[in-house]
């Protein structure tokens, strides 16, 4: 409706010849943190498995695979937009390598060379601030995969209660948390 790119998805009870996503595809409910309660699907078999163990979840779905490679962690205000952000490496020792979270990743600040801008942030930014205005949310952190040349992106989801480890994102939070109320 707001033509942000997003990855394609199915809620997971659908039927099986309405999946229409191509292969690896994430099953995901819609509240959790650190990729609990998500599952890599490499192939229909895997579909068919999972969607008879999970099909009586109505909070779960299916997710094609983005295949871009830069993840960043991306902090909005309704209010002042981007306020801090983070790029997510994963770790070279890193035995899950398909999704990213505070246990297999390090995070890049903005000033660190490996922050790495995207060539697309300001369309970034213009887009999670017409997603905050639709879903009525005041502040949130999103996960937003973008191309290797830096040129296009994908809203992965966003998380109204986001981790606020650290004292540098606690300090903004505090901060930005002030300039709304």
């Amino acid at each position: 409706e707001l033509n942000i790119p997003t990855p394609k998805w199915n809620l997971i009870t659908d039927d099986l010849e309405d999946i229409n996503l191509l292969y690896p595809i994430y099953s995901k409910t819609f509240y959790g943190s650190k990729g609990r309660g998500m599952y890599l699907i490499e192939d229909k078999d895997q579909l068919e498995e999972h969607i008879n163990i999970y099909s009586f979840e109505s909070n779960r779905i299916l997710e094609e695979r983005c295949k871009y490679v830069r993840e960043y962690g991306i902090h909005v205000s309704s209010k002042n937009g981007i306020f801090h952000a983070v790029r997510k490496m994963i770790k070279q020792d890193s035995t899950e390598r398909w999704y990213r979270n505070s246990n297999n990743c390090v995070f890049f600040l903005e000033d660190n060379e490996n922050f790495n801008k995207p060539l697309c942030w300001d369309e970034i930014e213009e887009s999670l601030l017409r997603f905050m205005e639709k879903i009525k949310l005041d502040i949130g952190r999103f996960d937003v995969k973008v191309s290797s040349s830096g040129e296009r992106f994908k809203v992965l989801e966003v998380n109204s209660a986001p981790s606020l480890q650290g004292e540098v994102v606690l300090h903004k939070y505090v901060k930005e948390l002030n300039n709304i109320i």
